[in-house]
C-alpha cells in the first residue's frame, strides 16, 4: 500500500511540473499570435464571454469573431505542437 501511495505522489508531483511548464508554453504562444486573436481567446476563455459579447466589445460581427477564434486556435496548436517534449528538470 505504501508503494502505491508513493507512486501516486510521484505521479502528482510530475503532473504539477508538467502543468506549470504547459502554462508557460501557452503564455508564450499567446504572446506570439496577433493582437485580435489573443483578445478573442482572452475574452472567450478567460472572461467566459460568449462570441456575441466578444463581438460587441471588439465592434466586430459574431461571424468575424468565430473566424478569428478558429485562426487563433490553429496558430496556438501549431506553436504548442512544434515545441519539444516537456522538460522535467526544475
Amino acid at each position: 500500500m505504501y508503494l502505491q501511495e508513493a507512486g501516486t505522489y510521484a505521479h502528482n508531483m510530475y503532473s504539477g511540473v508538467q502543468l506549470r511548464q504547459l502554462r508557460g508554453r501557452v503564455k508564450v504562444a499567446l504572446a506570439e499570435i496577433g493582437a485580435n486573436q489573443r483578445r478573442v481567446i482572452e475574452l472567450h476563455y478567460l472572461q467566459h464571454l460568449p462570441f456575441e459579447d466578444v463581438a460587441s466589445r471588439m465592434a466586430l460581427t459574431r461571424g468575424r469573431i468565430s473566424l478569428i477564434h478558429k485562426e487563433a486556435l490553429h496558430n496556438l496548436r501549431a506553436r504548442l505542437t512544434k515545441t519539444d517534449a516537456i522538460d522535467l528538470q526544475c
